[in-house]
């Protein structure tokens, strides 16, 4: 989804989701999700083997980086929530500076990213559930070091920033 990133220690990598219940005709429910987006990265100047920068996704806007968030999904709701509007700041889930995994040189991502989610209804409403997600990092786009969910900086407002187009959209089975 980003193409090909070279990534510094301390840049700033947000990542979020969206979700929508497939049947519109379900009884409203509390809808659990626990999620992460992993990005593997190499060291291609040296510094080290590389590794795995881990972005906790936790309540979108609030960058609490919150291992679990609950959404109190109406009745009837097939819109994605938390929202479908990939340039909101609450598309955003979590971020995370990345560490320094290859002593000082930059970081290679390559590979993209992989998104996982644990969920689970309360009550359940036999409704599947269709995904999506997104990553970014602003500075690796020559966009400076910004943090997604950081409403007070206005270049988070910036499509050309961290807006982010999301991933293909896959059914939880």
């Amino acid at each position: 989804m980003e193409g090909h990133l070279t990534i510094r220690p301390g840049d700033w990598i947000s990542g979020g989701y969206s979700y929508k219940f497939v049947n519109g005709i379900h009884s409203a429910t509390d809808y659990i999700v626990t999620a992460k987006v992993t990005l593997n990265v190499t060291c291609p100047k040296g510094g080290g083997p590389g590794g795995t920068i881990t972005i906790l996704l936790g309540m979108a806007g609030t960058g609490s980086n919150a291992p679990t968030a609950v959404y109190a999904v109406p009745a009837n709701n097939s819109d994605w929530l938390p929202t479908g509007d990939a340039n909101s700041v609450l598309s955003w889930d979590g971020s995370v500076q990345a560490p320094d995994l290859c002593n000082g040189n930059p970081m290679d991502n390559s590979a993209g990213a992989v998104f996982m989610a644990t969920v689970s209804q309360n009550p359940p409403t036999g409704s599947k559930v269709d995904w999506r997600f997104k990553y970014r990092d602003p500075n690796a786009k020559g966009k400076g070091n910004v943090n997604c969910l950081d409403t007070t900086d206005p270049r988070r407002n910036d499509a050309a920033t961290c807006g982010a187009s999301w991933s293909e959209t896959f059914r939880d089975p």
